[in-house]
């Protein structure tokens, strides 16, 4: 009777352990699968960006707004769902820490171009939307990135200066998009 309770305690400790690792592997692939997918759409958006002329304007912004709104309502759902049970292995966290580095830098090519576009943007009606939208996917990329960081703390010192200049170039952004007072 003791050997068949210790051999079942053995069998349930070893089935408990199996999906922890599972589940770690599976976090670090979701993590890496996700900010990859949202790294593509943010370059999809960096191409639209780069196609705003005068002539064009009335097409590429809002397709650009519509763009940008989605990749939010992606980033923000990532957010709450790439969070990792288990401490991620040193391998893992720098899969992840190279994603996250990969999007940040995507995101902050996107506001370089917009700020080389503000011109355009300022003159026709989109300054105050497109103004909203980057408030917006500033926020969800700040959560989505420091939800990795929490997952992956070895990357935290790189991926966090990446994110501050971020800011600070969104920042700048929003303070070109500003309307100018009529006089």
């Amino acid at each position: 009777m003791y050997f068949k309770a210790t051999a079942i305690a053995t069998l349930l400790s070893l089935a408990a352990a199996g999906p922890i690792a599972t589940r770690e592997a599976s976090c670090a692939t979701n993590a890496v699968t996700t900010l990859n997918s949202l790294t593509d759409e943010v370059n999809g958006l960096k191409t639209t960006a780069q196609g705003i002329t005068l002539a064009g304007m009335f097409i590429k912004i809002p397709t650009l707004i519509t763009g940008t709104t989605k990749t939010i309502s992606t980033a923000t759902l990532a957010a709450t769902n790439l969070r990792c049970d288990e401490e991620l292995s040193e391998e893992d966290q720098k899969k992840v820490c190279a994603a996250a580095e990969a999007f940040v830098k995507a995101d902050q090519g996107l506001v370089y171009v917009l700020i080389g576009k503000q011109g355009i943007i300022n003159y026709g009606p989109f300054a105050a939307p497109l103004q909203a939208v980057t408030r917006q996917f500033e926020s969800a990329t700040d959560s989505l990135v420091f939800g990795v960081l929490d997952a992956a703390p070895t990357c935290a010192g790189s991926v966090e200066e990446l994110v501050k200049t971020l800011d600070k170039d969104t920042q700048h952004l929003q303070e070109l998009l500003e309307p100018s007072p009529q006089v």
